[in-house]
């Protein structure tokens, strides 16, 4: 919920919260402060969050790195998510996807002693595409795989039913009406496989890819994930729903990174939701007029909290004084409206 309020300063609020306890010489001003800044800091993190968006440079993959990445801001305390702008401008949530694995795989020797590529990868794990075809009323299965010969052809093989019209020699006779007859009643679906080439890699000697923009355009374009019967879009993201076509990203292990995988960004950049320090927002701390009674009972019971002179009720008092109140700003900021009651659906009251 937006909010327009008064503002003042945390000082002015800190002097006002001395007023209210006839301190008219401000004395331990500097400590009330003090305390007063961390009061603060909770409930503008826990009930008033600041959020913030910024665009963030992308780095390349590296060695170290799988995916490109960003690194978290400094002024982050807690990460929201990632957005790309599309054609029309508008930012589109990048999918967060836990199972991703960012870790770099270490290089593995071949027994040809080429290392393994992406490329070798990519064709060692080619996919099997099956889909559904109906043929009078019964469901048949068509395959299609990718195969990537030694000598760098990339040809694609289909396993297609079809449907096959035929008459068993041995059911021949001479009425016309009985050969029309065994003729359809002979039809039946069998399985033909065919290929089409589809390109060639360029490879090495002993028959390994080489690490070329032509062969990388030629895998994806002619992957197992689509086999050119979809749009360019790795076949997962379609299970999964469009919005993993803005990509996918995942925090790293140590929690200064951001992993992302297959997204466009704006010329190396993309925007990063976050929630700031509310003390790093601006030059100076201020206070809606709202939040400063809660920041008064915030005041008043973190200032009795190592006080071992402070009777033990009061303060207990103190701190269920600033409960209180923090609990009127949450429902102050979040007002009930009331056209919601006429969503709540109508029931006997059992009890």
């Amino acid at each position: 919920m937006a909010v327009s309020s008064p503002k003042y300063t945390l000082g002015e609020t800190v002097d006002d919260y001395l007023i209210r306890r006839f301190n008219m010489r401000r004395k331990y001003f500097a400590n009330y402060f003090r305390i007063a800044q961390d009061v603060y800091k909770e409930i503008y993190r826990t009930i008033m969050p600041t959020i913030i968006s910024k665009y963030v440079e992308v780095f390349p993959a590296d060695a170290d790195n799988k995916y490109p990445y960003v690194y978290f801001p400094d002024w982050m305390v807690r990460f929201i998510g990632i957005s790309v702008t599309n054609k029309n401008n508008e930012l589109l949530q990048v999918y967060y996807n836990d199972s991703l694995n960012v870790f770099t795989k270490p290089p593995v020797t071949k027994k040809c002693g080429c290392q393994t590529t992406d490329l070798c990868d990519c064709i060692d794990n080619l996919e099997v595409v099956i889909t559904e075809k109906e043929i009078d009323g019964t469901t048949y299965y068509q395959k299609d795989w990718i195969v990537c010969c030694d000598n760098g052809d990339v040809k694609q093989y289909s396993e297609i039913p079809v449907k096959k019209y035929g008459i068993d020699g041995g059911s021949y006779s001479q009425d016309y009406g009985d050969d029309y007859d065994i003729i359809n009643d002979g039809a039946n679906v069998v399985t033909i496989q065919v290929y089409k080439n589809l390109g060639r890699l360029e490879t090495k000697d002993c028959g390994c890819p080489i690490d070329t923009e032509s062969n990388k355009n030629l895998i994806f374009n002619k992957c197992g994930c689509f086999l050119g019967l979809k749009p360019k879009c790795c076949k997962v993201w379609y299970e999964k729903g469009p919005i993993r076509c803005t990509g996918e990203m995942k925090v790293s292990e140590c929690g200064t990174k951001i992993y992302l995988k297959d997204v466009k960004d704006d010329d190396g950049f993309v925007v990063i939701h976050g929630q700031t320090d509310p003390v790093k927002c601006g030059q100076e701390i201020l206070v809606d007029d709202f939040a400063r009674e809660s920041i008064w009972n915030g005041v008043d019971y973190q200032s009795t909290v190592f006080m071992p002179t402070v009777p033990l009720g009061a303060k207990k008092e103190a701190e269920r004084r600033y409960e209180r109140s923090k609990t009127k700003l949450f429902e102050y900021l979040n007002p009930i409206n009331s056209s919601r009651f006429f969503d709540i659906p109508k029931s006997d009251i059992k009890w």
